[in-house]
């Protein structure tokens, strides 16, 4: 039995994905269809995506998530982080400190914010990523100029 949480998470987020993006595989594979309808269809999935991005949309992959894990004991802990491992603060070098400086230092964390619980982690760090991808790549493969 599957008891990595991180396998559950991705399966489902693909499993969102892929629901929404079926009705487009089903039309580029027929045959017999107008261009002028397809090309709706691909612009109508980006804009999907776009709208889809967002913490209510998560909350429903999430729910469903959760209950699949109860169901079956699957726990989700959140892979250990530098942050959470770190013994000691790093600190700014003592001769940069009277300069500005651009690049991103061991004292800086890299603009790299940690979550406290799993489901901010797991929207952060799979769901938004994954929606990002598929609506980069959509645009891509389809840009505007050629449908």
């Amino acid at each position: 039995m599957i008891q990595n949480g991180s396998f559950i998470v991705h399966l489902y987020i693909i499993n969102y994905v892929l629901g929404i993006t079926n009705i487009l595989s089903n039309k580029l594979q027929n045959t017999i269809g107008a261009l002028g309808g397809t090309a709706c269809l691909i612009n109508g999935i980006a804009n999907t995506f776009e709208n889809r991005r967002n913490s209510d949309s998560y909350s429903d992959v999430w729910n469903d998530i959760v209950t699949f894990s109860l169901e079956n004991n699957i726990d989700f802990k959140m892979p250990s982080t530098i942050a959470t491992l770190s013994k000691r603060k790093t600190q700014e070098p003592a001769a940069l400190t009277d300069f500005h400086v651009a690049t991103t230092t061991g004292a800086d964390d890299g603009g790299i914010q940690y979550e406290d619980n799993a489901k901010e982690y797991w929207k952060k760090h799979a769901f938004y990523p994954v929606i990002d991808s598929f609506v980069v790549n959509i645009k891509h493969r389809f840009p505007s100029e050629s449908l």
